[in-house]
């Protein structure tokens, strides 16, 4: 019993170290969702219209719409999975296998535990078409990026 109380105050200083993420088989695994760092998501010309692609490595997807491009967080906003390797990201939606949260693609709230919606971050195109995200800048999600 004695045990307990070390190991209850170990996982309380855990979880407030990662902004309240508990379950360690949740903990992201790369550089999404995390502040500052960029993260090249391929050519313009590859991302097919009306598309949501995950990004190797990252913890985001890219999206493109009729408005233009948008980089959206693969993190659920439940207890911090990354979606990217215990998920789902389609089109249709991001779907978390963690604990049953569901979002549209736009990274709004569509079911499960999640209170809130996913970050969106910047997004930028160079002239060779080659496209950036900058999980250091957060954005609103209306923002697009021409592209």
């Amino acid at each position: 019993m004695t045990e307990t109380k070390p190991r209850r105050r170990f996982l309380k200083m855990l979880a407030s170290s990662v902004g309240g993420v508990g379950l360690a088989g949740c903990f992201v695994q790369g550089g999404g969702g995390g502040p500052g760092g960029t993260v090249s998501a391929g050519n313009v010309k590859d991302l097919p219209a009306n598309a949501l692609t995950p990004v190797d490595g990252g913890g985001v997807a890219i999206g493109r719409d009729p408005k233009g491009l948008y980089a959206v967080s693969l993190i659920c906003t439940h207890q911090g999975c990354d979606m990217s390797s215990r998920g789902l990201v389609d089109p249709s939606g991001i779907f978390c296998d963690c604990h049953g949260a569901s979002f549209d693609r736009y990274g709004e709230v569509t079911g499960g535990p999640a209170q809130g919606p996913l970050e969106h971050y910047a997004v930028s195109v160079d002239k060779a078409g080659q496209i950036t995200i900058d999980l250091g800048t957060v954005v609103e999600s209306s923002k697009r990026t021409a592209g």
